[in-house]
């Protein structure tokens, strides 16, 4: 997602994942592999050792003058690449897969970040969610982001591992506002994050 943080409490969406989410797509590549769970570590690993040009892989809505994510595209791209690979028999560098297929995260990623604070006149850029874990998704942002000027903010990489934290943050302040769900209200797995609290 790209959100515009007016305040706290205060969030605009400007796009997100129109399909998978970053993780999870990084977590079906690594399957794909035949590595192991969560992905993200793995191929960030793999890749730090691979050619991000190795292979040209799609970045999907890169050019859409929009702020939406698509990875589906791209999930599969990489998926029949591995099959092809090793239905025919070939020594497939994993390294390389790994690195492009993260590159093609990168470059739609670091775009559209720069375009939504151009957009909004915004001198900080936060990174959130497990994939803020991801060292070169890290360095990326920052060299495109710093060279404009703009202050990038990311958790330490061990409070990018759950959501857990994030939604017992939101919980307590709630509670101490004496905001509560009604007890016959119904649990949604997406709260809407626009929704004032």
């Amino acid at each position: 997602m790209l959100v515009h943080v007016c305040g706290w409490g205060d969030y605009h969406i400007l796009g997100q994942s129109l399909d998978d989410a970053a993780g999870e797509t990084f977590d079906k590549v690594a399957k794909a592999l035949g590595l192991g769970y969560p992905g993200g570590p793995i191929i960030s690993n793999l890749a730090a050792q691979g050619n991000p040009k190795a292979i040209i892989f799609p970045r999907a809505l890169l050019h859409s003058h929009d702020y939406q994510f698509s990875l589906s595209g791209l999930k599969t791209a990489v998926i029949t690449y591995i099959r092809k690979e090793q239905e025919a028999g070939s020594d497939m560098n994993v390294n390389d897969v790994a690195a492009s297929f993260q590159q093609a995260v990168i470059d739609v990623q670091v775009v559209k970040g720069l375009k939504a604070l151009e957009e909004t006149g915004c001198t900080t850029f936060c990174m959130g969610g497990g994939v803020a874990a991801n060292r070169a998704l890290r360095e990326a942002y920052k060299q495109a982001m710093e060279a404009k000027g703009i202050n990038v903010i990311y958790p330490p990489a061990n409070a990018c591992t759950d959501n857990a934290a994030m939604i017992a943050l939101v919980a307590i302040d709630r509670y101490l506002d004496k905001n509560f769900m009604n007890p016959d209200g119904d649990a949604h797995a997406q709260a809407d994050l626009e929704q004032a609290y």
